[in-house]
């Protein structure tokens, strides 16, 4: 994807135009769990992993 269809996205994002549902925010450590929610097709959104 060329950098400014990229942005195009964020922007969307930033400016509430373009909705992303989060289902489930994890830490690294959750990673196993993460994976087995997506897997059992738990999620009703985004899972997102914490790398901080």
């Amino acid at each position: 994807m060329p950098p400014e269809a990229f942005q195009r996205y964020v922007d969307l994002v930033a400016a509430g135009r373009l909705p992303i549902r989060i289902d489930r925010v994890f830490a690294m450590e959750e990673i196993a769990e993460a994976h087995q929610v997506m897997e059992a097709g738990q999620a009703v959104g985004k899972l997102v992993v914490r790398v901080n």
